[in-house]
């Protein structure tokens, strides 16, 4: 659960653990887990206040419930959870979203025969990941808050053109460079994204199922949408589509311009 690397005892994952504690438990680690490390150390050496003076922490938090409302609402309604308690469902939709947003890939029900709505705030939380400094995947909660701020930013110098804006994390102004840079990652890895759900989508994968795979491999998620869901797995794809996910979570795991930079002339002539 603390490496966020969602590989279970059991071949049901945290389903087969029909354990509200047991759930309830690997709930709060996997948050735990998504969350800055540097901010724990702060709370074991007494500054506990650390988490709420992070302006990262409140945007992933807050993110987390704003997804947990969504999908709970939305399961809550469906047909599928019929016959479900009010307990159940809301645990349900809990788990799904600190696994998905954390990039830790536990299930403890398929999210498949979930509204399209619900699947797709999953989706949303994949390419999040969590904060910069945890165990999670994906773009880092930190550059989607970065790229938020930058946008209000942005909309406050075309109302007022005269005015000196700057871009904050927390108390900190950032350089454009820096915004810019985020704003380069973002772009590259949505780039390799769209890339593999177009090979995968070539290879014949239908396109539900090429989109659930591109996302969960770069993200290192693990399950996806359609044919690569929560019940399902990878086995069955073509060796071609495999090498494409290896590319993919390689690219993910270790931070895409590391990649890049390995095929950059200049590296090889220092």
């Amino acid at each position: 659960t603390m490496p966020t690397g969602g590989f279970s005892t059991r071949n049901q994952s945290a389903a087969d653990f029909d354990s509200a504690f047991v759930q309830y438990t690997i709930i709060g680690f996997m948050y735990l887990a998504g969350v800055n490390f540097v901010l724990h150390f702060k709370a074991l050496s007494g500054k506990v206040g650390g988490y709420w003076a992070s302006s990262e922490w409140r945007f992933y938090t807050g993110t987390l419930l704003i997804g947990l409302a969504l999908v709970f609402v939305l399961a809550l309604f469906s047909n599928a959870s019929s016959g479900l308690g009010l307990e159940r469902v809301f645990r349900n939709a809990l788990f799904q979203v600190v696994s998905i947003g954390t990039g830790t890939g536990f299930v403890t029900y398929d999210y498949g025969v979930w509204p399209l709505a619900a699947q797709l705030v999953l989706v949303m939380l994949m390419f999040m990941g969590g904060m910069a400094g945890s165990t999670a995947g994906g773009i880092k909660s930190m550059r989607m808050y970065v790229l938020f701020r930058a946008g209000i930013s942005e909309l406050r110098r075309s109302l007022h053109p005269r005015a000196v804006v700057v871009t904050r994390l927390g108390a900190r102004a950032l350089e454009e460079s820096e915004v810019l840079n985020i704003l380069g990652f973002v772009l590259l890895f949505f780039g390799f994204f769209s890339v593999g759900v177009l090979v995968l989508s070539v290879l014949g994968h239908d396109l539900t199922t090429a989109i659930g795979a591109s996302v969960a491999a770069i993200a290192n998620i693990g399950p996806g949408l359609g044919a690569v869901g929560a019940a399902e797995n990878y086995g069955w794809m073509d060796p071609l589509s495999h090498l494409i996910l290896i590319g993919l979570m390689i690219v993910g795991r270790l931070e895409i311009f590391t990649v890049l930079l390995l095929f950059h002339p200049d590296l090889w002539r220092r």
